[in-house]
């Protein structure tokens, strides 16, 4: 069997990154390879703050490429069909099927409502929603309104999307210490920034 290291790792993101530019739609917005770039970088973040290092961080690091991956054949679904390219690309490359069950449920877990099983999961599941602690988090949540609109999945004008988004704020939960200590007090300044919005766009 073939080791989880760094040249499987950097192959994984050469190979995704090729697979969402050629494969996938332009109409996801959000969705795209700039996204997984985020959500791996994030992923190493709360990794180094969880002491999460070795084996297991490469495993997160592939979790985190392939996360997404399956939006170039699904949308609803997409996480089901990540986990198939994730397999067949580990798979090809003799990785044990103890390692493939770990990515392919870390993958799973991202779909909402998240319920990661372990620290690997935990990690990947608040790297992928850490847009809502993020500076930026209202030009990134507009991409994903008009990724909703063009795809069919949703039609929300603005003021609808922060609606919801508050509904989804307040079910929400970070899993990591990091994102309990680190990232739930931005996300509950998120939070006032988008119900001070709603609150505009209800009176323009």
């Amino acid at each position: 069997m073939s080791r989880v290291d760094g040249p499987l790792v950097n192959e994984a993101r050469i190979y995704v990154k090729q697979l969402l530019e050629e494969k996938l739609s332009a109409e996801y917005l959000f969705h795209s390879w700039r996204h997984t770039q985020k959500v791996i970088e994030n992923s190493l973040l709360i990794a180094q703050y969880s002491g999460l290092e070795g084996e297991d961080l490469n495993i997160l690091q592939l979790s985190a490429c392939f996360h997404d991956v399956g939006y170039i054949s699904s949308n609803d679904n997409h996480e089901t069909d990540s986990v198939f390219i994730a397999e067949e690309f580990l798979r090809v490359r003799q990785i044990s099927e103890d390692v493939i069950k770990v990515v392919s449920q870390a993958i799973l877990c991202t779909r909402v409502p998240q319920r990661p099983a372990d620290l690997i999961s935990e990690i990947l599941c608040d790297a992928d929603l850490m847009h809502f602690a993020d500076e930026d988090y209202f030009e990134q949540m507009e991409l994903l309104r008009l990724e909703w609109q063009v795809t069919g999945k949703f039609f929300f004008n603005e003021y609808q999307f922060h609606m919801n988004s508050i509904e989804f704020f307040n079910k929400h939960q970070y899993h990591t210490d990091y994102g309990k200590t680190i990232l739930q007090d931005k996300k509950v300044a998120c939070l006032r920034k988008i119900q001070q919005r709603v609150e505009t766009l209800r009176h323009s």
